[in-house]
């Protein structure tokens, strides 16, 4: 459950890692993980879920698009061409404006306490910011 948005070209670049238990509707074989046929048979609806549970809102409280969403497989180590518990999304907002004042909202959250928490770090030039979400801290400014 950790990710990083850089800005940098007109864009805020996501790399994001969210745990498969986050997710609902793909799991054809009930085993709690994804597996590429998985992923491949329910992309569209997991790009959804993603889109929903990830979001950017600009200066006027609109939400921002999230463009060019590719999902891919976290494979354990042990075992790289398996299911895996975690997805890592890769998409790029629209951030033009230096100067909007954007709020990430994550509302993705797994089944178990230790995958509700989301910790994103932010980069712009040569400023970070460290950024949390949780069930009960899902917005957060950047």
């Amino acid at each position: 459950q950790h990710g990083t948005i850089n800005f940098t070209n007109g864009g805020a670049f996501l790399v994001l890692s969210v745990p498969v238990s986050a997710f609902g509707g793909f799991d054809d074989d009930d085993d709690g993980l994804l597996s590429a046929d998985e992923l491949a048979g329910h992309m569209a609806e997991l790009q959804d879920q993603v889109r929903h549970g990830v979001r950017f809102f600009g200066n006027t409280g609109a939400a921002l698009p999230l463009q060019g969403l590719m999902l891919y497989l976290s494979p354990p180590d042990h075992a790289p061409r398996g299911p895996a518990r975690y997805v890592v999304a890769l998409g790029r907002f629209p951030a033009s404006d230096p100067d909007a004042k954007l709020v990430m909202q994550i509302t993705l959250q797994g089944d178990v306490p230790e995958e509700q928490h989301f910790s994103v770090t932010t980069t712009s030039n040569s400023t970070s910011q460290i950024l949390s979400f949780s069930p009960g801290n899902n917005r957060q400014a950047l």
